[in-house]
């Protein structure tokens, strides 16, 4: 592969990753809305209200496939998360890895970053081009 073919692969892997962040974010306000919920009607008989007991006996059923899907949806998410920032930690050297810690993870502008990072941003872009080669080579390796 030439170094064009590598900067594509690892755009390509970023670009999956994208939303990662959104997406965690979703799932989190969900499971947080879920148990907000929890406070459901009690599931005691009370007044000999049967009908009632079975439809709340159904909803904490359904509140718990609920809530167990958005942790395995999570800890899906943080494996990700997990593996992107691995691959980021095996980068060449400082600046790459905190470009694209910044960049990708923290989802920071390229004017942040350089502001962050005091410097200007054609080094910043120079830095990341480096790095998505780099990327593109260690996720080859890695396939």
């Amino acid at each position: 592969m030439n170094s064009y073919e590598y900067s594509k692969l690892a755009k390509e892997y970023l670009e999956n990753k994208k939303d990662l962040r959104q997406y965690t974010d979703d799932l989190v306000d969900k499971l947080k809305e879920l148990e907000e919920k929890e406070h459901y009607p009690s599931m005691a008989m009370k007044n000999d209200k049967i009908q009632e007991s079975i439809k709340n006996y159904d909803y904490y059923i359904e509140y718990i496939n609920l809530k167990e899907k958005y942790k395995n949806m999570i800890d899906d998410v943080v494996r990700e998360w997990e593996d992107l920032n691995c691959i980021i930690e095996n980068l060449g050297n400082v600046s790459m890895r905190k470009i694209m810690r910044l960049r990708y993870i923290d989802n920071k502008s390229w004017k942040k970053i350089s502001s962050e990072m005091y410097t200007s941003e054609s080094t910043i872009f120079r830095i990341h081009r480096k790095a998505l080669i780099e990327l593109g080579k260690i996720l080859e390796s890695n396939k």
